[in-house]
């Protein structure tokens, strides 16, 4: 993900000295970028940002609540605090079927929240070496889908996997206990997390860009592919 211009309005931008706000048609989407056939110049911005920026440490409080061991019972009531009408996730799942099978899926998402340790053990380090800091490349993807209804491709629809969200709701939990759990290793990377988050939104307040939703209309896609030639200028997609 490059930014949330697009290619088109990347020269106005910056001849605005970036100071306008892009605020309509596919200039809201980042995704947008994900599709454009004119680069913004210059590194990428998020790798290019983020090491000169001071991440917020969390307190010891704080960390050792997030890395107490995770239970049964946290999974469960973060599933039940799922909003209801959420898009499904990439796996097509929606809301209510986490909710109905919560007591099955609840200890197979455990396992895969216990499975990280590894691989966020990396990001953290690669994140805190100053000699060999790097992204990981789950940071630079979007998932984006579209579903046509009716005959007005109009539907904007943002993917996020569930199982992350209820991860999330799981953290805010533990950052309100009064009384923290013993300590377990790899939820500290969630510092990482949070940290990279508040840096991304204080990138897009210096550059003018607002608020940008996740999301991309059928009708700007249409314009995307067709201007790479992807599809034809009549038509559509099968």
């Amino acid at each position: 993900m490059r930014s949330g211009y697009a290619p088109q309005d990347w020269r106005e931008c910056r001849l605005a000295g970036g100071e306008r706000a892009v605020k309509d048609r596919a200039a809201r989407a980042v995704g947008w970028a994900l599709y454009a056939s004119e680069a913004p110049s210059g590194d990428n911005l998020c790798a290019a940002f983020l090491p000169e920026v001071e991440l917020p440490c969390l307190g010891e409080e704080q960390v050792e609540a997030l890395e107490a061991p995770l239970d049964l019972e946290e999974i469960k009531a973060s599933i039940r605090e799922l909003a209801s009408g959420k898009t499904p996730g990439p796996d097509g799942l929606p809301v209510d079927f986490y909710k109905a099978f919560k007591l099955q899926l609840a200890p197979r998402l455990l396992r895969v929240y216990e499975g990280l340790g590894p691989y966020w053990r990396e990001v953290i380090d690669n994140l805190s070496n100053n000699t060999a800091r790097r992204i990981p490349f789950t940071w630079e993807s979007n998932i984006l889908g579209l579903f046509p209804r009716s005959k007005r491709h109009t539907a904007e629809v943002h993917f996020t996997d569930l199982g992350l969200i209820v991860a999330r709701r799981l953290v805010t939990h533990r950052w309100k206990s009064p009384d923290p759990p013993p300590v377990q290793a790899w939820r500290r990377s969630l510092e990482v997390w949070v940290g990279a988050e508040k840096a991304a939104l204080r990138m897009e307040e210096a550059l003018g860009l607002g608020q940008i939703p996740l999301s991309i209309s059928w009708e700007e896609m249409m314009i995307r592919l067709r201007g790479m030639g992807a599809v034809p200028d009549e038509g559509g997609l099968d």
